[in-house]
């Protein structure tokens, strides 16, 4: 009996320059796509984006783990030409700390997240992000906004880690529950939708009520604004199959849901949190707590 199966595929961006900068290679953009093509995933365009060329690539779900960031898909590429992967050279000195209060955090069941990673940092919220990575996120699609959120999507491009970053002071009681939704729940994202949530979704729960939506988008009552002055920035790994359910329940999938879903390197979120933590220590000011 013959069996179909069916690999989903997820089409990402990714910036012609920044990954020519991982691996020294000679191709122009076209000749790049076709070789992935041929070789690895299937590019299905190839974009100017200012001084830069936008690769739409469909990498399979089974794939996302490894290659849904640049690193990744700049591993694929140098091990197909047979040249040397350039490891990025990340600044983690984290610069000066800063004496200040950590919320209690708790996990119920385990099972659902399995690492927790997250640093508490004063930030400037006014500044802006640097223009050569503002280029990089337009490129990939993302709209900058400002240097916190610019910074936590350029880490989920780079490494294929989402990252979200919580207003410290609106964080009520100093707790942070982490746990499965129950029956009747309901969460206003940061896009001012408000879901009613299913049962089983992971989400994370303050003193007065619900935060965020894990795995899948930042609840709007604990949304950084210009007005930040502390945050709480988490790089974890959550349970993939409830993310994957919640986000299907809901039918609202978002850059982090996908990747979520697939399943990320549990191994890699102190790395990620490390390298964001030097870029908001160089670009906003930051000194870690």
């Amino acid at each position: 009996m013959l069996k179909l199966i069916v690999q989903v595929m997820c089409g990402m961006k990714f910036s012609y320059n920044w990954l020519k900068e991982l691996v020294a290679f000679k191709e122009s953009p076209e000749e790049l796509a076709e070789i992935l093509t041929l070789r690895a995933f299937e590019v299905e365009s190839v974009e100017k984006s200012g001084d830069d060329f936008a690769l739409d690539i469909k990498v399979f779900a089974n794939r996302l783990t490894d290659a849904a960031g640049h690193l990744g898909m700049a591993r694929e590429i140098a091990f197909i030409l047979g040249l040397k992967f350039k490891e990025p050279k990340n600044k983690f000195n984290t610069g000066k700390s800063a004496p200040g209060f950590i919320p209690k955090i708790s996990i119920n069941p385990p099972k659902i997240c399995p690492r927790y990673t997250a640093q508490v940092l004063e930030v400037d919220s006014h500044s802006s992000s640097p223009a050569w990575m503002q280029e990089r996120l337009i490129a990939c699609g993302m709209r900058p906004i400002n240097t916190v959120v610019d910074i936590t999507n350029y880490i989920m491009l780079e490494y294929g880690q989402p990252q979200h970053a919580f207003d410290l002071e609106k964080i009520r009681g100093g707790i942070m529950d982490i746990r499965e939704s129950r029956a009747g729940e309901e969460l206003i994202t940061l896009d001012g939708t408000k879901h009613k949530l299913p049962i089983g979704s992971i989400v994370i729960e303050d003193a007065e009520g619900l935060i965020d939506l894990a795995g899948v988008m930042g609840g709007e009552s604990s949304a950084i604004s210009e007005n930040t002055k502390k945050i709480l920035l988490q790089s974890s790994y959550f349970d993939p199959s409830a993310i994957y359910k919640t986000a299907r329940d809901l039918r609202f999938h978002s850059a982090a849901s996908k990747i979520y879903s697939a399943g990320v390197d549990i191994n890699k979120t102190t790395e990620a949190l490390e390298h964001a933590i030097a870029l908001l220590v160089e670009h906003a000011q930051a000194k870690p707590v």
